[in-house]
């Protein structure tokens, strides 16, 4: 069975009194972005939304990939956590087998309460220099870890995403799609967990033990950001803590745990990681335990690129729209960078890859974002201009009324996910992109008919800077504008005058005139730069 795309997804959720079918969320409230569409992250086989209802919070996931009996697995999961109290990272979760109406179809949802923490790793950007803090959570994540254990059961994804940092420097678990449960254990596994946190090898294996190497990869990652602050700028990549799926595919060059090894306080630890990456996964426990110093490597490796992310190049706008709704490294050279306010006062960041009327890739931000951004790379953006970069986000897409076609998209929420490329960098992401280790696209169905009830479409990137466009350029009196409107609006009978624009010196051109009349030249629409010069030229 297909299940719905993120498009589906996000024309369904925008009107919930007749979508949402759980009656614990029918009359809530949608949490809405910065675009005015509703705020989504992805994990997992599953998109998270964020719903209000009854006064309470509440994480909502909709399934967008296929998983093998997730009704059974989180009925068992659910009872599970109800019965221990006592593990409190833990977050009760209900399956809701017709939680929502998509295009005609009830399909299941699941509902947990929401958790207000912080991603792993951006806690850690926050924390960097308090030791105590690190020292605080990362004893918390060992406990859990160990609690789980004893427990019998895994997690099976442990990593900075699924890994929340409450503000009195608890944790809270999220996404229990890869959990083991000894109950669970004739269904198997349906995922492997993120890459930068698992053993090369892991790909069938479904027990109590999945944790024991990302565990212990995250407690070495801590201990050593402790001792050496630096380590963060130069082995953090937005996609992990420190270690990578490099370093565990091929431990003997691996710069990071060769220079852990160098770390008196870490030496050991460092020499069983690199043992362990070595060596059959079954040994994997007795080696990081310390009961095992010397094994015999095994004779069969999972290959090294079955472990990668998707990597797509910016330039590759078929895979990208293949892609929509899932999680993917993207990269390209920025052709274009600006910053601007919006009527409503928000600062908002466009980054463009490629060519924009042509589909070219768009990063996008907002206000707090802005804000990093413009520290970080100056008030115009200058530094970035022309810069080789890297994001890994959800992949999303704008529909310009006035175009043909659509662009995609991710949306920026922190200054240092957008990683700087050196040219050997770029070539060596290529490169891995050609050799086949993106993901293969997924075949997506028709779209259907929309529901009777038409929610908001997704603003284009022009109708935001155009329609919401505000006298305020970061003080820039002549910005740069290649983002110009190139089709003309439809022809409308008895057309009457527009009234005058803000921040223009003429009124904006009328609609064309019926084929027989010609429009005289003076009706030419003014280009973005030529409005905001104008404005400028009034002050």
């Amino acid at each position: 069975m297909k299940l719905p795309t993120l498009d589906d997804y996000q024309t369904a959720i925008q009107a919930p009194d007749h979508t949402l079918l759980d009656p614990v969320l029918r009359a809530g409230k949608v949490e809405i972005n910065s675009q005015r569409m509703p705020s989504v992250v992805s994990g997992g086989f599953a998109l998270t939304y964020s719903i209000t209802a009854g006064g309470r919070q509440y994480a909502v996931r909709c399934f967008h990939k296929p998983g093998n009996r997730l009704d059974e697995r989180y009925a068992h999961i659910s009872r599970f956590i109800r019965h221990r109290p006592d593990l409190r990272f833990l977050i009760d979760v209900d399956y809701v087998a017709e939680g929502i109406l998509v295009n005609g179809r009830r399909l299941p949802i699941v509902r947990m309460p929401w958790v207000t923490g912080t991603r792993l790793n951006y806690w850690i950007e926050d924390n960097l220099y308090s030791a105590s803090a690190l020292e605080k959570v990362r004893r918390a994540i060992a406990s859990a870890a160990e609690n789980m254990g004893q427990a019998g059961i895994s997690h099976g994804d442990l990593q900075h995403g699924n890994i929340l940092v409450e503000s009195a420097g608890t944790i809270r678990l999220v996404d229990y799609d890869g959990m083991f449960l000894p109950d669970l254990r004739s269904l198997g596994t349906i995922e492997s967990g993120h890459r930068n946190y698992q053993h090369p090898e892991r790909v069938e294996k479904y027990d109590s033990s999945l944790d024991i190497f990302s565990a212990f990869a995250i407690d070495l990652a801590l201990d050593a950001l402790k001792l050496n602050k630096t380590l963060w700028g130069k082995f953090n990549n937005d996609e992990n803590i420190l270690f990578t799926s490099d370093d565990f595919a091929s431990p003997d060059s691996s710069g990071l745990l060769a220079l852990l090894e160098q770390m008196s306080p870490l030496a050991d630890r460092a020499r069983r990681l690199r043992l362990a990456c070595s060596s059959s996964l079954g040994d994997v426990p007795a080696i990081l335990s310390g009961h095992v110093s010397t094994v015999t490597r095994p004779a069969r490796t999972i290959p090294r690129q079955a472990r990668r992310a998707l990597r797509i190049d910016a330039l590759d706008t078929a895979t990208l729209f293949a892609h929509q709704g899932d999680e993917a490294t993207v990269f390209g050279k920025i052709t274009y960078a600006r910053t601007l306010r919006t009527r409503y006062g928000q600062m908002m960041t466009l980054i463009n890859i490629g060519d924009y009327k042509n589909s070219g890739f768009i990063i996008v931000g907002f206000e707090k974002v802005t804000r990093e951004l413009t520290a970080k790379f100056g008030s115009n953006l200058q530094k970035i201009w022309k810069a080789n970069v890297s994001l890994t986000g959800l992949l999303t897409k704008y529909q310009n009324p006035d175009r043909d076609k659509p662009n995609p998209q991710i949306e920026l929420h922190r200054a240092a996910s957008l990683q700087i490329l050196s040219s050997d960098q770029l070539r060596a992401l290529k490169a891995s992109t050609t050799e086949g280790t993106a993901l293969p696209a997924a075949p997506r169905h028709p779209p259907k008919s929309p529901p009777a009830v038409q929610p908001r479409r997704a603003m284009s990137v022009d109708e935001q800077i155009d329609s919401f466009f505000a006298p305020e350029y970061n003080g820039h009196k002549n910005p740069p504008s290649p983002l110009k409107r190139t089709t003309p609006p439809p022809a409308i009978p008895n057309p009457t005058p527009a009234p005058l624009r803000r921040g223009t010196s003429t009124p904006p051109p009328a609609p064309p005139q019926r084929p027989s009349q010609a429009p005289p030249p003076t009706q030419r629409r003014p280009s973005l730069s030529e409005r905001i010069s104008a404005w400028w030229r009034k002050l």
